[in-house]
């Protein structure tokens, strides 16, 4: 489904963007240039536009609703990219202490993925086929996989 929105307004004498047939259509003159002053927010939050925003759902009215389901659909796409819930529970249990602080246990984890995301982009850089550069795309498939990955020796 396909919404647009107005964040900062219309000019002025300008009607809402509107469906004809799956094209939108605006329609608008006399448009002031946009200034430019120090100090000022951001120029995207100030300038006018018409931004589209796709949802593969309609639009749900009740808020409780609306997040309950975005609520799902992130956490599936987080578990999606973590992957076997055990394999990443081995992970934490073999890298950080219990008695780590929250900070040290997140630098812990976190050094071993970055390690893997650089040398997937070390290896996607290098002047390879078109074949092979497919293939290094989905070297670093997901939390756990990365860091086996990472953990495993290296002929590089």
């Amino acid at each position: 489904m396909l919404r647009w929105s107005w964040p900062a307004g219309l000019p002025v004498g300008t009607a809402a963007p509107k469906d004809e047939h799956g094209t939108i259509r605006l329609e608008t003159q006399n448009v002031p240039a946009f200034l430019i002053e120090d100090y000022m927010p951001p120029e995207n939050e100030l300038k006018m536009r018409v931004d589209f925003s796709y949802s593969e759902d309609a639009l749900e009215q009740d808020q409780a609703k609306f997040w309950k389901k975005e609520g799902k659909k992130l956490d599936g796409r987080v578990e999606g990219f973590i992957g076997k819930k055990k394999a990443l529970e081995q992970v934490v249990a073999q890298t950080v202490a219990a008695s780590d602080t929250p900070e040290a246990k997140l630098r812990k984890l976190t050094r071993g993925r970055s390690r893997c995301v650089i040398r997937h982009l070390r290896w996607k850089n290098r002047n390879r086929s078109r074949s092979a550069r497919r293939e290094g795309d989905q070297q670093c498939g997901g939390f756990a996989e990365g860091w086996a990955r990472e953990r495993a020796p290296t002929h590089e």
